[in-house]
This record gives C-alpha cells, sequence and structure tokens, in this order.
C-alpha cells in the first residue's frame, strides 16, 4: 500500500486564503467605527455675522484634526485653512468627536466655499454667504426638536 501525502497548501488554496486574508482586513480596517469623513456639518455665528462664521461638524473616534479650508467663491488662489478644536464626546453609539472652527476677518455680503475635514479626509465642498455690514431687518421662525416623528401639528404656527 502506498501512501500519498496531500498538501493543504496548493498554489490555489494558497491564493484563496491569501483572499480572505486580505478582505478580512479590509473590512477591520474600514469598519464604521473607524471612518473619519466629516458629518452632520452645521454653521453658526459666535462673532458678528458679516465678519465670522463657526462651522462645527462631527467624525468617528480616530480623527486627527480640525481643518477648515475655505476661499472666496470667485476666487481661484489656494483656498486658507482655519484650524479649530476637537473634543470626543461618549454616546450611546460610542465615542464621537465634535470639531469646530472660526472663521475670522470675513468680508462683508461675499459668498465663500469650504470643505471641512483633519487635512487628510474632507467633506465635499459647500457654500455660505457672509450678511451685509449693514444688518438688513429679517424675520425667522424657530422650532425645537419635538422628540418625536409626527410634523403635523408644525404648519399651525406657520
Amino acid at each position: 500500500m502506498k501512501l500519498r501525502l496531500v498538501s493543504f497548501f496548493t498554489k490555489r488554496n494558497t491564493l484563496w486564503i491569501a483572499a480572505a486574508l486580505v478582505t478580512a482586513l479590509g473590512l477591520w480596517l474600514f469598519q464604521p467605527s473607524l471612518i473619519v469623513l466629516p458629518r452632520n456639518v452645521t454653521l453658526t455665528w459666535t462673532g458678528l455675522p458679516a465678519a465670522t462664521q463657526t462651522i462645527t461638524w462631527q467624525t468617528g473616534r480616530y480623527s486627527n484634526g480640525s481643518q477648515v479650508e475655505y476661499r472666496e467663491v470667485t476666487d481661484s488662489l489656494q483656498p486658507a485653512i482655519g484650524v479649530g478644536a476637537a473634543q470626543q464626546v461618549a454616546t450611546n453609539r460610542g465615542v464621537i468627536t465634535v470639531h469646530s472652527v472660526q472663521l475670522t476677518d470675513l468680508k462683508p455680503a461675499v459668498s465663500y466655499q469650504y470643505r471641512v475635514g483633519d487635512g487628510l479626509f474632507w467633506s465635499s465642498y459647500h457654500t455660505f454667504t457672509t450678511p451685509p455690514a449693514q444688518a438688513e431687518a429679517f424675520k425667522f421662525l424657530l422650532f425645537g426638536d419635538s422628540q418625536g416623528n409626527s410634523y403635523d401639528f408644525w404648519p399651525r404656527p406657520v
């Protein structure tokens, strides 16, 4: 009787194992908790609205910086960079990082193009326009969070 030794590590099996390992590593590296793309970008004022804009956004836990690239929409020059601060916040869905950058010395009544990120991962480009230096009267309606999913009663105040 002749024994034949069969190796598991044939060329074909080795390729399948390598492909599975690369796929598993890729899925581990790019799981949602590690993604650092900006989300929930909001604009607020913490100073004179015609000259400042504060931009806040969130990322996952592993973001390494708070930067805003911005320039006038009509400007073709290299964008300026505003640098801000970040704070990690524990939520029921895990730790998130909240970023905030205040842009200063903006020009009144000018449209700006901006994107937020950490210097490597960036949001898409967005725009905002600063109000005129001489404020014009305006009205607005402010709604709080209803903590629900029914908005049927909201038209009543309007």
